[in-house]
């Protein structure tokens, strides 16, 4: 059987004042589609900042990729796993362009710009979710769903086997919704990982391989 991608055992999450889940163990392996579920408040998304390495575990370990991610660098995490918060906070004026090309910045040194490479990898990914031809426009003038696509963009253009996503799917309408999940199916079919804390029962049923 394929070793595990990503490995809690015995994880306990949460803040100083509060632990908010206890002795949680899982193993996510290659190519799986893996939903997060639970009512609101149960601690999804603190989980998945935990994992994210967001927030110290209060007990426990999490491995990625046979690593604990507690000794990887920033930089290092973020060449093996992206994360696509559950609120991103978008610069004013940035581009989808410019947001799709943050994905890369993990593999560049603070000295360098993006090269032929990059600019390709970004533009494959723009290409995949549907957003060539809105590649050059500002953030803040696009849909919901135009602002999801172009941010799974990023993520795409990380280049990482692993992805976290929290409520990717939230707020957007039936559609959208139903894109992203299949977005997300096409690439664990490719042979990524994604983990992604879900809402949408029915959808995370439908397109998810496992549910936590």
């Amino acid at each position: 059987m394929n070793e595990p991608v990503l490995q809690a055992d015995g994880l306990s999450v949460g803040y100083e004042s509060r632990t908010v889940l206890t002795d949680v163990s899982f193993a996510v392996r290659p190519s799986e589609l893996v939903g997060l579920i639970g009512a609101n408040g149960a601690g999804k998304s603190t989980l998945l900042k935990t994992v994210r390495g967001l927030l110290a575990p209060l007990g426990g370990t999490v491995a990625l990729l046979g690593t604990g991610i507690q000794s990887l660098s920033p930089r290092a995490f973020a060449q093996r796993a992206a994360y696509l918060s559950q609120q991103t906070e978008i610069p004013f004026g940035y581009t989808v362009r410019d947001i799709a090309m943050t994905g890369r910045y993990p593999y560049l040194g603070w000295w360098q710009r993006e090269g032929g490479r990059d600019r390709a990898l970004v533009d494959a990914s723009l290409a995949y979710v549907g957003m060539t031809a809105l590649a050059d426009r500002p953030m803040q003038e696009l849909s919901g769903g135009q602002r999801q696509r172009a941010l799974f963009a990023k993520v795409l253009a990380q280049q990482t086997p692993v992805l976290l996503l929290d409520e990717p799917a939230t707020g957007l309408d039936l559609f959208y919704q139903e894109e992203l999940f299949h977005f997300c199916q096409d690439i664990c079919a490719a042979g990524r990982t994604v983990l992604m804390v879900v809402h949408e029962l029915g959808l995370a049923a439908r397109f998810c391989s496992r549910l936590l």
